[in-house]
């Protein structure tokens, strides 16, 4: 009795716990090729975004091998807020699991769980599926193809009900 209590407490607690887990990255990204501007297509609430209708991103390569990154917040079809920072890889092992940092002690995981092979399209996320950022360089972006996106990241355990969805005329 004991045991099988124990066995069901355990098959519960995984599926309970099974979304919490740290998502699966892309082995591996030409930072060359990522290099340029990214149109946000939706992402999961963040207080830093809470006033934008859309946002976007535009990631230059640096000499040092870093990334600079300039975030760009648009509220009513003008700048509302920018933001720079620089990007980097701290396992060379783990080379799309990345850190972003703004200055100030402001950092994040930005860690590329999708990327399309012609980096048409890309979706990042952090430890425990916290962050999640749908990124591609039209927008808006094509129906089907963010269908299937949404399809496979809610197979993968993202709460996909949760993504707040750029604003595009």
């Amino acid at each position: 009795m004991l045991k099988s209590a124990l066995i069901g407490f355990l098959f519960v607690s995984q599926i309970a716990f099974a979304d919490s887990k740290d998502p699966e990255v892309v082995k591996e990204v030409d930072l060359q090729k990522y290099s340029g501007v990214w149109y946000e297509i939706g992402h999961f609430p963040t207080f830093f975004q809470n006033l934008c209708d859309r946002s976007e991103a535009k990631y230059t390569l640096n000499n040092d091998g870093s990334v600079g990154v300039l975030n760009t917040c648009y509220r009513n079809n003008k700048v509302f807020t920018t933001i720079e920072g620089k990007a980097y890889a701290p396992n060379a092992q783990e080379p799309t699991k990345l850190v972003v940092d703004f200055g100030f002690a402001r950092k994040g995981d930005y860690w590329i769980v999708a990327l399309d092979s012609n980096y048409q399209w890309a979706v990042v996320s952090g430890p425990k599926k916290e962050s999640l950022f749908i990124l591609s360089r039209t927008a808006p972006m094509e129906t089907n193809l963010l269908n299937q996106i949404l399809k496979d990241l809610k197979d993968r355990g993202f709460d996909t009900d949760k993504i707040i969805f750029d604003k595009y005329e």
